[in-house]
């Protein structure tokens, strides 16, 4: 039996905002954390260098990761980009171009999914594990408009991933998870200063949440305490 207190966690995305709110809560609560960061010259704590369009790299680092430690019970999939917001001057889709939409994709979606493809089989030979993808309201269908394509189309993406393992999980007696989280408006670099929430309510909320047993929270989409639709508001 894995002790609560001792679990390794993989935060991608950890070097500041919300992804560093979580480390510190998880950290202050005995977790192992490891903090995967796009520069390594940042003064993080035990820190992995993690570039979410590196898929080789991203192989490189969770065998690195396994070997030291031999498993990742938590992964945190927080690392995200939002180039294409209208809230900094960005028009809609008729200004999207390909490089930004491939981009968008690869960082919210393609290394998310890389991730959890790495990592799970590691968590089923042990039995446990906890996937929580950061994701966004935004990434519903009814949401759907001519502004932030990019970013809601990664989103969707990101909430079919929990969707779809979710089902295997389900189907599993192991205890196994996994959840998507929008957070809401934070006041971040990326929700900007006119955020109504701050990451560290936001990740108090998320380390509650990894308390929770498997049925509570595979497979769905949650904000605060409240589970949200998939599609609809």
């Amino acid at each position: 039996m894995i002790n609560k207190k001792n679990k390794v966690v993989l935060i991608t995305g950890a070097n500041r905002g919300l992804g560093l709110s979580i480390s510190k809560r998880l950290s202050e609560k005995g977790y192992s954390v490891i903090n995967g960061i796009r520069r390594t010259d940042n003064e993080i704590e035990n820190a992995v260098y993690i570039e979410m369009i590196d898929i080789d790299g991203i192989k490189q680092t969770v065998n690195k990761i396994l070997e030291k430690y031999s498993r990742i019970d938590i992964l945190i999939n927080n690392a995200g980009v939002y180039i294409d917001d209208p809230r900094k001057g960005f028009g809609n889709i008729l200004r999207l171009n390909q490089d930004i939409l491939e981009y968008t994709l690869r960082v919210n979606y393609i290394g998310p999914f890389t991730l959890i493809n790495l990592i799970v089989p590691k968590m089923l030979e042990q039995g446990y594990g906890r996937i929580i993808n950061i994701s966004s309201g935004m990434g519903r269908l009814y949401e759907f408009d001519e502004y932030s394509y990019a970013y809601r189309a990664s989103k969707l993406l990101m909430n079919t991933l929990s969707i779809s393992y979710g089902k295997i999980f389900e189907e599993l007696e192991k205890d196994i998870a996994i959840t998507s989280i929008c957070p809401g408006w934070l006041k971040t670099d990326m929700g900007t200063l006119q955020g109504v929430l701050d990451p560290e309510f936001v990740a108090a909320n998320i380390v509650k949440i990894l308390d929770k047993e498997k049925k509570a929270i595979n497979g769905k989409f949650i904000r605060g305490e409240n589970e949200l639709d998939w599609c609809r508001k």
